[in-house]
This record gives structure tokens, sequence and C-alpha cells, in this order.
């Protein structure tokens, strides 16, 4: 399944904000404050960051995520941890697409 629906094709930091702001307006909260959607976004991105983390990691063999252990315990910038998911996951752009789709059913309560 190729990125749809307004699903970022990668995770960059704009397009998962963007997707994030999607949700929350697809959500429709009422009368929300800045405040309270800033706090929500914030919320929203950690459990978004966690539930692609723990999605990705199941497409790693366990060789490659002992590999993935070690490049995080030496606190790597984001490039090198995306350019790791890049070598190790075939087809990543579409895996990503896959696991942000089913975060927004999971988020709006499509399923």
């Amino acid at each position: 399944m190729a990125a749809q629906n307004n699903l970022p094709a990668s995770p960059s930091l704009s397009s998962l904000d963007k997707f994030i702001d999607d949700l929350i307006e697809a959500k429709k909260f009422p009368q929300m404050t800045g405040e309270i959607e800033a706090q929500m976004k914030k919320d929203l991105h950690q459990r978004l960051n966690d539930f692609l983390n723990a999605k990705l990691i199941v497409h790693l063999s366990d060789d490659q995520a002992k590999k993935l252990e070690e490049l995080l315990s030496k606190n790597p910038e984001i490039e090198k941890v995306h350019q790791f998911f890049e070598d190790n996951i075939p087809d990543l752009v579409n895996v990503i697409a896959n696991i942000l789709s089913d975060f927004k059913k999971i988020y709006l309560g499509t399923i």
C-alpha cells in the first residue's frame, strides 16, 4: 500500500507534524484551547514515535535488532537511525505508510 490519505511517505519531522495536525482536526475536539492543543500534539507525537519504533523493529532480524541497539546506545542523530531503517527494511516507504495508516485507524477509532 502506497502512502495515501494524507499519510507522510517518510517520517520527516514536518510530515509527522502535519500528520498529527490532521489527526487532531479529524478527531474534532470542541473548543480546544491553544495550550491544550500544544500538549495534545506533544503527547500524540510521542505516542506516534513509540508506535512507529515498535512496528519498525518487528521488521528487523535478530542480528539487525542487535545492530540497532548498538547504534541507539551511541545516541546517534536521527538521520543515522532513519538511514539504518532504510538500509535494513525493504520497501520502507510502504512499511511506514502502513504503520501510519494503522495508527490513524486506532487513534480515530475506526478499527
